[in-house]
């Protein structure tokens, strides 16, 4: 969720790394929101915390993992699971889905702001 390292060293250190990217949803999601959590395994804490939270708030989550899905896709609303174990396949598909998916919401918003022209 963050780049910022000051805020992941903070969350980390003051209350718990698990907890990391479930805080900062806790204060920036709201209802209409979507929320992405993205592990190769579905395993990662941190991450599923961050879904559980987004639920909680009411936001649409998306599970992007590898394997069986993990408790990650079980948590999320829907979820993009690439079966194999295979790290790099599992990120380079990924990485693809993400693309496809700024792809989507880049021709609903352009197909948007055409509608509100005419």
């Amino acid at each position: 969720m963050t780049t910022n390292t000051s805020i992941l060293t903070a969350l980390s250190n003051d209350y718990s790394f698990d907890i990391v990217f479930a805080r900062q949803v806790e204060a920036l999601a709201a209802g209409r929101d979507i929320v992405i959590g993205i592990s190769t395994s579905g395993k990662s804490k941190s991450v599923i915390e961050g879904i559980k939270m987004a639920k909680r708030k009411g936001a649409f989550t998306i599970a992007l993992s590898g394997g069986d899905g993990g408790e990650l896709a079980r948590e999320a609303d829907i979820a993009f699971i690439v079966p194999s174990t295979n790290t790099p396949l599992i990120q380079s598909i990924h990485l693809m889905i993400g693309h496809l998916l700024c792809e989507i919401i880049d021709e609903q918003l352009s197909a948007k702001d055409e509608k509100e022209k005419a």
